[in-house]
């Protein structure tokens, strides 16, 4: 996915309730846990959902003095976002 297309993306979005459930140190740099939820154009959210709980687990690496973001997959292996009911 190239900047501008993620950028297309997150335009129209809005994220809040942040709950950072866990954070490990790996060997590699950290693991978070995070949910939080998204309102977004029908276009943009999974499955043309305009709101979205989300639950991901985040791989962090260090990188020249930095924690990046690594990988994100849905926690406990799930999808990692449901529909807001």
């Amino acid at each position: 996915m190239s900047v501008d297309e993620f950028a297309a993306g997150v335009e129209t979005s809005y994220d809040f309730g942040f709950e950072v459930h866990t954070v490990e140190e790996t060997a590699d740099g950290a693991h978070v846990w995070l949910e939080f939820v998204s309102l977004q154009a029908p276009g943009y959210g999974p499955e043309g959902e305009t709101c979205t709980y989300w639950s991901l687990d985040y791989e962090l690496v260090w990188y020249d003095g930095w924690l990046l973001i690594d990988r994100v997959t849905g926690h406990d292996d799930s999808s990692g976002h449901v529909p807001c009911a």
